[in-house]
């Protein structure tokens, strides 16, 4: 198995995937007949997201920071005063298209967790899972079931420069793509034959640099909005959660988890992590097909 990056495009909030695989696998094309999008900055001081509106693809980013993590890395030989003189040089220049690595962007997550409605009191509550990406005390992805602890090596490094102290690293799920699925004959310890389904997974996440009342290391990310029941059911339909923010230093780095199959759960589960580290500067609540802005939590 090797580990190569693809291209996704965005389109109309659904993320296609172009020819290129991340796995050694059979190759899988969604044609399509929409172009790849131009990736610009977000501007914050709006009112209403345009119409048409398409936030940055998580996936174009990642991997125009991987391709470029030569140059914005801090080599040991820097100290801190010459690196920084080094990236306000390279805020000159693209990271891709039309976005710099000092620009706003945003991303749109694929899945909102929750959002129900209390209709004696008028609020709508919205709630996405700030999950666990690396658990350093635990040495291994947090899970219910088991997983395949981390190599010491391996400790992703947003956990390094941002989250020791907090024992690891979360981070906000903007995109899960199943990249492969088979099947096999798998035999325990025992001499148990068992038919086993094994999944494959490419996740891309934004790692929150952030600790305040909203975003809470490994807590839900979640607001009470007042509203009426008209506005609430379009809501419901059509609301569209959008976080907005700067890429921060160590900007990207990925994270490897596998669950083995049991009798009494017969899948075994491979996920990729890839994460973009970002200090975000807000979230907003808005219907993706109207543009109109529900919600907007400044941090």
């Amino acid at each position: 198995m090797f580990y190569k990056l693809c291209k996704f495009f965005a389109v109309a909030g659904v993320l296609l995937c172009s020819s290129t695989q991340l796995f050694a696998a059979e190759k899988k094309v969604v044609k399509s007949n929409n172009k790849p999008t131009v990736e610009i900055p977000f501007d914050d001081s709006v009112e209403k997201v345009p119409l048409n509106f398409r936030a940055n693809n998580p996936v174009s980013i990642y991997i125009a920071l991987n391709k470029n993590m030569n140059k914005y890395e801090k080599t040991e030989f820097e100290t801190i005063d010459v690196y920084n003189k080094r990236m306000d040089e390279l805020t000159k220049s693209s990271l891709i298209d039309k976005v710099f690595i000092n620009s706003t962007i945003s991303f749109v997550p694929t899945l909102i967790d929750e959002t129900s409605y209390d209709a004696e009191n008028g609020m709508m509550t919205v709630k996405i899972k700030n999950e666990i990406i690396f658990d350093n005390n635990m040495g291994l992805k947090a899970s219910k079931i088991k997983s395949t602890p981390i190599d010491a090596d391996n400790i992703p490094k947003a956990v390094k420069a941002f989250g020791a102290d907090n024992g690891g690293l979360s981070g906000i799920e903007i995109f899960k793509h199943l990249q492969k699925t088979k099947k096999y004959t798998g035999t325990n310890a025992f001499g148990v034959k068992l038919k086993v389904t094994s999944k494959t997974y490419d996740i891309f996440t934004i790692a929150a640099m952030n600790d305040g009342k909203i975003i809470k290391p490994y807590s839900d990310i979640s607001f009470k909005i007042p509203m009426d029941s008209e506005t609430a059911k379009d809501a419901k339909e059509f609301g569209r959660l959008l976080f907005i923010g700067k890429l921060v230093y160590p900007f990207q780095g990925k994270n490897f988890s596998q669950t083995s199959a049991t009798i009494d759960s017969p899948t075994e589960i491979f996920e990729y992590t890839n994460y973009m580290s970002m200090k975000i500067t807000g979230i907003w609540y808005y219907n993706g097909r109207s543009g109109v802005v529900y919600h907007k939590e400044a941090l």
